[in-house]
């Protein structure tokens, strides 16, 4: 599990980090802000009644623990109702909040429409995102190269170490037949040694018995010379 592990986590901080740095220099934003600019400039307002219950959630902007209170709200328009949702940085003192929202298309609404689309623009201008992108991308990449190197070493240690036992074996074998022909030869050299010995002890004892005969006697060949005439 941990190995699997190890694996992902630098795919997951490249992807992020890719995320945000194409939605810095991307244009995610345009609809919203787009909507936005419409309301401040042909929105209607109206009364929205809170909901009694709301969302608090803890974000880290720079490494500072950020709360934010996420609460729903409904209006009313021509006897139709509408609502929406909207995060706070405190939570609601008051039970009511003015919403605006298009006449032409009420479900695009929102409260203090200003507000949203002066965040929108200050994170535009914010170098965080693209120093964060940036940053999870390197961490992720330099993750990646050590895991490979890591890989590639484990791979090579483990071929290296066969490589080893395969010629270690084989010197063994070539080790053990060696031997096995030096033993060979010193038994048949030890092998002839020993019957000559034994020949020569076995002449000497003859010839003190006197049982060895000469292989010829020799002969008069002046019997068979010509004769002069």
């Amino acid at each position: 599990m941990k190995k699997i592990i190890g694996l992902l986590l630098p795919l997951i901080l490249i992807v992020i980090g890719i995320q945000f740095t194409r939605d810095y220099f991307g244009n995610n934003g345009a609809e919203t802000k787009a909507k936005y600019e419409k309301l401040i400039s042909e929105g209607q307002t109206a009364t929205a009644n809170l909901a009694s219950q709301y969302k608090e959630t803890t974000i880290k902007i720079a490494g500072l623990p950020i709360k934010l209170y996420e609460i729903e709200y409904s209006f009313s328009v021509n006897g139709q109702e509408y609502s929406g949702t909207k995060s706070l940085k405190e939570p609601p003192g008051k039970p009511q909040m003015e919403v605006t929202y298009l006449s032409s298309d009420p479900s695009e609404n929102a409260i203090n429409p200003n507000e949203e689309l002066n965040s929108i623009r200050e994170y535009e201008r914010s170098s965080s995102t693209l120093y964060i992108g940036l940053g999870l991308l390197l961490v992720g990449l330099i993750i990646a190269y050590s895991r490979i190197k890591s890989f590639r070493k484990q791979k090579n240690d483990l071929n290296n170490r066969k490589e080893k036992e395969v010629k270690q074996k084989t010197e063994e074998k070539t080790e053990f037949r060696n031997e096995k022909k030096s033993k060979y030869r010193l038994d048949k050299i030890e092998l002839v040694n020993k019957k000559s010995t034994d020949s020569k002890k076995i002449i000497e004892s003859l010839k003190k018995d006197n049982k060895i005969k000469k292989d010829f006697e020799p002969s008069d060949h002046s019997k068979y010379m010509p004769k002069n005439n």
